[in-house]
């Protein structure tokens, strides 16, 4: 999980920059100093045309649209389970990435017929890229990131995501697929996104993105209950709000405007997304940093994120499902 060095949500002459959206939205972003125009007989008028535009455009930046068809029909829900094996990978982590990264090639190819390293630039290490083709050349990605920075042992941000790759890889496996499935696990996530910019990069260069249906990542799973980073596309949203209501998940839909991953270039190319993970304000202190080990982790809320992501998938696979893109 990347933490932005700045946010700024809006950029308009009289806004200053501001933490967060209930910052702007509670006024506390006018700056009556850059707003000479607001005289004192004329400032709640013009203040309240002011607060009425920003809601417009904070509605459009968090893509908060009414028009789009929520996906809910045909859907289905079970309950998965994690194995022993998947808990004794999540307890021991490697520690250096250049071995964390050697890890998941293994990882893949025990399931995976079709393992490709990406070169991600001299010094960063490889992107691990694990195809599984469907009867359609039309593809959805899901992706994790390997790598971790801090004195912790990057379980939680990100081994928990690694993890359920290395799981769903297997249960692609299993099954004969309609779409063509691709399963990344990122490098240099914690290094300004330099993995997915350079995978993004190279897509666009070799075929361009327009067969990319959906990316869904999964990063930061475990610590709390499953959330969804509210910047994420609206149909896909919907369709894991209704699964999670038939698994009886709570499932919350959070807004860190500090916090960004792998998810934001695909985003910033018109693909759409959806970000998984378990984070809040409270728990933003686990990461990159000692508490990030296996004690952070609760099985039960892991098994909760393993079990709504292999829903996702079955069912977005399925031939009635239509995504926007």
């Amino acid at each position: 999980m990347s933490h932005l060095k700045h946010s700024i949500q809006l950029s308009t002459n009289c806004l200053r920059p501001v933490r967060n959206h209930a910052a702007v939205i509670q006024g506390t972003g006018i700056d009556d100093h850059h707003c000479p125009f607001l005289s004192r007989k004329r400032r709640p008028t013009k203040c309240h045309f002011v607060h009425l535009l920003i809601l417009l455009l904070l509605s459009a930046c968090l893509g908060q649209t009414n028009d789009q068809q929520c996906i809910k029909e045909n859907i289905t829900a079970e309950k998965f389970r994690l194995s022993t094996g998947d808990y004794a990978r999540l307890e021991s982590p490697p520690f250096r990435n250049r071995d964390r990264e050697d890890a998941v090639v293994q990882y893949f190819f025990e399931a995976c017929p079709q393992v490709q390293l990406q070169r991600i630039n001299k010094y960063s290490g490889h992107n691990i890229i694990c195809r599984m083709p469907g009867r359609e050349k039309k593809r959805i990605i899901v992706a994790a990131h390997f790598d971790r920075i801090g004195a912790g042992r990057g379980v939680a941000d990100n081994w928990s995501g690694i993890v359920l790759m290395s799981k769903l890889i297997t249960e692609l496996s299993k099954h004969n697929l309609h779409f063509t499935w691709e399963v990344i696990a990122f490098g240099a996530e914690e290094f300004e996104l330099l993995g997915s910019k350079a995978y993004i990069k190279n897509v666009l260069r070799e075929q361009g993105a327009s067969d990319i249906l959906a990316m869904i990542n999964v990063d930061t799973v475990g610590l709390d209950t499953v959330k969804i980073d509210s910047r994420s596309d609206e149909q896909l949203k919907c369709l894991t709000a209704s699964l999670a209501s038939e698994l009886g998940l709570k499932l919350d839909i959070v807004s860190l405007p500090t916090i960004t991953g792998d998810w934001e270039p695909f985003r910033r190319h018109g693909i759409p997304v959806l970000s998984i993970h378990s984070l809040d304000r409270r728990s933003l202190n686990i990461v990159h940093n000692r508490k990030d080990s296996i004690r952070a982790i609760s099985m039960e809320r892991l098994e909760d994120a393993w079990s709504l992501l292999l829903n996702l998938q079955r069912n977005l696979d399925q031939e009635t499902i239509r995504l926007s893109n």
